[in-house]
């Protein structure tokens, strides 16, 4: 009779841990931000530090979430596995941007420059005699032979296609919405541990080596 006694409250106590720990993966999941044990525990109603705390040891041990320690202080958060943080995916984006708009600026410099001085060759022969406009000839074709062998470098690049751009900045506009929720959540992060941080947030960045966008001189272009 004792034995089965003994059975039956660990039997409800295996469960109960198996539905804490539930209770705290869901609340995690709907919230997306990081917590403290005494934050889930304010969070999820019902349950007990000790309760909290083994639910967390059996996320942790599923590999569910993860644990980050900042001095005394614990927090704990849902993993996401990503091959490339939303940074460097809106980096990527920026950098080929970046390339498009260069070739079109070198491009359309250079078409510019032929077309004046094809202009200006066509008003001095109306303008010069013959020997003079010979001369100038050979000073013009000197120059459009110049402008075309800088042309040379961009051989065998092919024109940025509309649609290639329409893609590419449809890409940017998805990445950079993730990106902004992806700050969003460091900085709540930051904000829990600052709740028990004895000095500034500014100490507090420069301890666990955060830097900001701002400090990194990085700044998000709207396409």
């Amino acid at each position: 009779m004792a034995t089965r006694v003994v059975r039956q409250r660990g039997t409800r106590a295996l469960i109960r841990e198996v539905m804490a720990a539930e209770t705290i993966r869901l609340f995690l999941e709907d919230n997306q931000r990081p917590y403290t044990v005494g934050a889930i525990q304010n969070g999820v109603k019902g349950l007990e530090k000790r309760a909290v705390e083994k639910g967390l040891e059996e996320l942790m041990g599923k590999g569910l979430i993860e644990e980050k320690i900042y001095g005394k202080l614990k927090v704990y958060f849902l993993r996401k596995d990503c091959k490339k943080s939303a940074k460097q995916l809106n980096d990527d984006l920026l950098d080929i941007q970046r390339h498009i708009n260069d070739l079109t600026s070198k491009i359309k410099d250079n078409q510019g420059k032929i077309k004046a001085s094809e202009e200006k060759f066509a008003k001095v022969r109306e303008k010069l005699t013959v020997a003079e406009a010979c001369a100038k000839k050979i000073q013009l074709q000197e120059e459009v032979k110049n402008i075309k062998d800088a042309l040379k470098e961009f051989d065998g690049i092919d024109p940025v296609r509309p649609y290639v751009k329409f893609e590419v900045q449809q890409d940017y506009e998805k990445y950079l919405v993730l990106y902004r929720k992806r700050k969003r959540l460091c900085r709540d992060m930051l904000d829990a541990i600052f709740e028990n941080y004895p000095k500034s947030k500014e100490h507090l960045y420069r301890d666990i080596g955060i830097e900001t966008d701002e400090s990194a001189g990085f700044h998000i272009e709207t396409l």
